[in-house]
């Protein structure tokens, strides 16, 4: 539903939401690298974003919506591994006395990557 025509024929989706961020104004950044627009996100940031990247869906916000979907990721995952580590002690499948499991960040996004590809 394209707005009205602003410079170099450019269109205007000033007011149009995508996903979180509703469109505010034109970027005047580098035509060859395509057209980018101001926007602000439903978190209340304001970031500038490459169309393209706005209408294929890759960009559905100003990375709130990642932080979000990473935190419960990570806590489902941390139940997870406390289910699992209680498990096995109680079933005696490992040693009491190395029985924590820790991961750092990196590792648990890294997991999340290869499991998202």
């Amino acid at each position: 539903m394209p707005g009205r025509k602003v410079h170099h024929g450019a269109v205007d989706y000033k007011g149009q939401r995508f996903g979180r961020l509703e469109a505010r104004a034109c970027d005047p950044k580098n035509p060859r690298e395509g057209t980018y627009w101001w926007f602000v996100c439903e978190c209340g940031n304001y970031v500038s974003i490459r169309m393209t990247n706005v209408f294929t869906g890759r960009t559905r916000s100003c990375g709130c919506l990642r932080k979000e979907y990473l935190g419960k990721y990570r806590k489902d995952l941390q139940e997870f591994l406390d289910m699992r580590n209680a498990l096995e002690m109680a079933l005696g499948l490992v040693d009491k006395s190395n029985a924590e499991f820790r991961m750092t960040l990196d590792e648990i996004d890294r997991l999340g990557r290869r499991g998202s590809g």
